[in-house]
């Protein structure tokens, strides 16, 4: 009794002067206003029933407003409508459909995001692309664009191709063009690993270190991987040469954890590490641990590099270092 109370005391609170000004439109007169005597609107019941469904309502300042095909095009879409102008043969007819069909209509295709319509039509872009990695320019057309609209991409021709509204077919254009830009190394991943060197029976190295003639440099033949750590370096672009600090910790299952400090000079294509210290770490933050280690390896992109050796390996054997730096693009 009281919400039927609190709705009449509402309704006698709206001007009764506003509720009279407003009215319903009807889709007959949107696509009037949107006609120029050259177009033909065609839509089915099912269209007919979604904008009757929305009750959408102007007052009669706004109708005057709205007598517009651009205005009309985004009625159309607020109601969820699609309007999709047709080519070729059947130019000057225009389609009205449910936004959920318009993705399986004939769509005219634009090239590019400057020729796409004002109003907010439905259509296709087919966009060209260079640099930009496809599943990046799939991941943000996805994260932009709506539903009821499709990301497709042609891998052969470097192409993607978006439907949708224009104006959101024109926003992810926009984001693609700043992502789809050409990219300069932004740093370096320095890859450290400590190896167990032995002389055994036969000779043995890890496939990836087979580049360095480690049996010539150490005595030994038998090598196996003890433990690697991984630091990223970052360096924007243009500032090749800075010095930058970084720190890995390499732990090594039955072995004391060692501690790697080091700067790093990055150049155009390699890595000098200066002032390369490996420590035992120290369990007193105030006092840093002893140091098995000092060097200045300089390390050629995408290449393995020998720093040295660590005294006292288990049984005799011996611990050797060996550094590799990447560009990160």
């Amino acid at each position: 009794m009281k919400r039927a109370v609190l709705l009449a005391l509402l309704v006698l609170a709206v001007p009764a002067a506003a509720v009279a000004e407003e009215r319903a439109v009807t889709l007959s007169e949107v696509l009037g206003w949107m006609s120029d005597g050259k177009k033909t609107f065609v839509y089915d019941q099912r269209a007919a029933a979604i904008w009757g469904q929305q009750g959408i309502r102007l007052s009669p300042e706004n109708f005057e407003k709205a007598r517009s095909y651009a205005v009309g095009v985004g009625l159309l879409k607020a109601a969820g409508l699609a309007v999709v102008p047709l080519d070729g043969a059947t130019a000057g007819i225009v389609r009205i459909v449910p936004a959920d069909r318009a993705p399986f209509e004939a769509l005219r295709v634009y090239e590019t995001a400057a020729a796409l319509p004002e109003a907010d039509e439905y259509c296709t872009l087919s966009l060209e692309y260079q640099h930009a990695a496809p599943t990046a320019l799939y991941n943000i057309a996805q994260q932009v664009l709506r539903d009821n609209q499709r990301v497709v991409f042609d891998a052969e021709g470097r192409r993607i191709v978006l439907t949708g509204y224009a104006s959101e077919l024109r926003h992810v254009a926009d984001v693609i063009a700043r992502a789809d830009v050409e990219r300069t190394s932004t740093g370096w991943r320095v890859r450290i690993a400590v190896l167990e060197a032995r002389i055994g029976g036969a000779a043995s190295v890890p496939e990836e270190f087979r580049g360095l003639d480690l049996e010539k440099a150490t005595g030994r033949n038998a090598f196996a991987l003890a433990g690697d750590a991984i630091s990223s370096l970052d360096t924007a672009p243009g500032k090749g040469g800075s010095r930058v600090e970084l720190r890995g910790i390499v732990r090594f299952q039955g072995l004391p954890e060692l501690q790697m400090d080091f700067e790093a000079s990055p150049e155009d294509d390699r890595v000098t590490l200066e002032r390369f210290l490996v420590r035992e770490e120290s369990n007193n933050p105030q006092q840093a641990g002893r140091i098995l280690l000092a060097a200045r390896p300089s390390v050629t992109d995408g290449k393995w590099a020998l720093a040295g050796s660590l005294p006292g390996g288990p049984d005799g054997g011996l611990r050797i270092v060996v550094v590799r730096a990447d560009k990160v693009r």
